[in-house]
């Protein structure tokens, strides 16, 4: 890992903030039932495309086809409403199920703007399918995030994640932007 910056503290001064709570059986329900060749197809060209599949729902504007499909909107809009009240009145610029497959680890890294154009944002992690061998690390500091659990991560800090267990992890993540003006880091 590396050394400690100035810019790891420009959203919050720790590692993990408790964001709520919300119920997840339906749309946990929904990400199993997904096409096993859905995964990769969202598969992005990024520094974590070997560890990671994602797939899209929401990108800035555009929204991928299977919110209508899966009738997905009021099952995100309690995380949104949650995080709206966390965070302000705002808009989710990226809204994704990502999966870790079973037995793999995200090496340790740092997200900023070289790696996404959300960089002010805030992002949440909420387990939806999950297991006792997934645990985040974000500086030296390891978490167990629980089905549910709307978890923000201080992702300009070093972090990583790894999956032990025998079975696939799925999140739902989301980026919010608040409203506000873009703070500039020194």
């Amino acid at each position: 890992m590396t050394n400690s910056s100035p810019k790891d503290n420009w959203k919050f001064a720790g590692n993990f903030v408790d964001v709520g709570t919300v119920a997840t059986e339906r749309l946990a329900a929904l990400a199993l039932r997904l096409p096993e060749d859905r995964w990769p197809q969202q598969r992005p060209e990024t520094h974590l495309a070997e560890y990671l599949e994602p797939i899209v729902l929401v990108q800035e504007e555009a929204v991928d086809p299977l919110v209508d499909e899966l009738s997905l909107a009021p099952l995100l809009a309690p995380v949104l409403r949650i995080l709206a009240q966390r965070y302000g009145a705002g808009v989710p610029a990226l809204i994704s199920l990502v999966r870790l497959r079973a037995h793999t680890t995200v090496p340790h890294h740092r997200d900023g703007p070289q790696t996404r154009p959300q960089v002010w944002s805030r992002r949440t992690h909420t387990p939806l399918v999950t297991n006792s061998g997934v645990t985040f690390q974000v500086g030296e500091e390891r978490r167990h995030i629980g089905l549910g659990e709307i978890v923000e991560i201080n992702n300009w800090r070093v972090h990583g994640v790894a999956n032990t267990g025998s079975c696939h992890r799925i999140h739902l993540i989301v980026d919010w932007t608040p409203f506000v003006a873009a703070r500039r880091v020194a």
